[in-house]
C-alpha cells in the first residue's frame, strides 16, 4: 500500500470511529479507546486539508445508517458501555480494508470497510450507481465465549477539486441517464454571486458535466433517498 493511500485509510478510520461514536452516545453509553492505531489515525487526519475533512465526514455520517440498519443491536437501549476501537495494523489491515471494532461485554462487531479512493479529472463517462452498501454475518468465539458480528461496507469515496479544494459528487442513474450530483457548496464557488456568472472557464467546464446540486448533508444520501429528492425537486 503506498504512503498516501495507508494515510488516507487512516484518516478515513479516525473520522469512522468519532462518527460512530457519536451517533451510538445519543442513545446509549460509548467510550473511544485512545490506542495507538487511533493516535495513529487521528495524526493522519491532521494532515488533511480542511475540503478533504469535509469530504471524509460526509462520507462518514454516509455509512452510519447502513451500519445501524445491518446489526441495530449496536444501538439496543442498554446501560452496558461500547467500547469503541481501531484495530491494530498487525490483525485488520489488509491493502484498503479497515477495521473498526465496537464491543460490549458479550458481543463484538467488526466493522469491516472496504475503500476507494477516487478525484475525478474527467466525468464523461458513464458509471454505475455508487454508495455504501454491505452485509453481514456472525461467528462465535468458543474460548471467549463471545458472539462476533461481522459487518463489511464497501463504499467508494468520489470527488472533485476546484482550487485546491475537494468536493464531494454522486453518481446515479435518473431520468435512464447517468448524471452527476454535487453540492451547493461547489455550486458556491463555480458562479459568482452577483453576477451569476461561471468564475472560470474551468468552472464553466465543471459546471457542464454536473446535473443538479444539493445541499451538502444530502450528497450521501442512502440511494433511494437521493432518488426520492431528486424527483420531489427537478422539474
Amino acid at each position: 500500500m503506498s504512503n498516501a493511500s495507508n494515510n488516507q485509510g487512516r484518516a478515513y478510520e479516525f473520522v469512522c470511529l468519532n462518527s460512530l461514536y457519536e451517533a451510538i452516545n445519543k442513545i446509549r453509553p460509548a467510550k473511544i479507546v485512545r490506542n495507538s492505531s487511533y493516535l495513529a489515525a487521528e495524526k493522519s487526519w491532521d494532515t488533511l486539508t480542511h475540503g478533504e475533512q469535509t469530504l471524509y465526514t460526509l462520507s462518514a455520517k454516509s455509512t452510519i445508517e447502513t451500519i445501524f440498519a445491518l446489526e441495530p443491536n449496536i444501538i439496543e437501549q442498554s446501560s452496558d458501555i461500547l467500547n469503541l476501537y481501531i484495530q491494530n495494523d498487525h490483525n485488520g489491515e489488509e491493502a484498503d480494508v479497515r477495521d473498526i471494532i465496537i464491543e460490549s461485554k458479550d458481543t463484538r462487531w467488526e466493522i469491516e470497510q472496504n475503500l476507494k479512493y477516487r478525484t475525478v479529472q474527467s466525468i464523461f463517462y458513464d458509471d454505475n450507481n455508487r454508495g455504501a452498501f454491505g452485509e453481514v454475518y456472525n461467528t462465535y468465539d468458543q474460548s471467549n465465549k463471545l458472539n462476533i458480528c461481522h459487518i463489511v461496507l464497501d463504499s467508494e469515496l468520489e470527488s472533485i477539486e476546484y482550487k485546491g479544494m475537494f468536493y464531494p459528487l454522486r453518481a446515479v442513474r435518473f431520468w435512464d441517464m447517468n448524471v452527476r450530483i454535487a453540492t451547493k457548496a461547489l455550486d458556491k464557488v463555480l458562479y459568482d454571486e452577483e453576477t451569476g456568472l461561471p468564475t472560470s472557464r474551468e468552472a464553466e467546464s465543471i459546471d457542464d458535466t454536473l446535473f443538479y446540486f444539493v445541499q451538502d448533508e444530502e450528497i450521501y444520501l442512502p440511494q433511494h433517498e437521493l432518488l426520492q429528492l431528486l424527483k420531489k425537486q427537478v422539474a
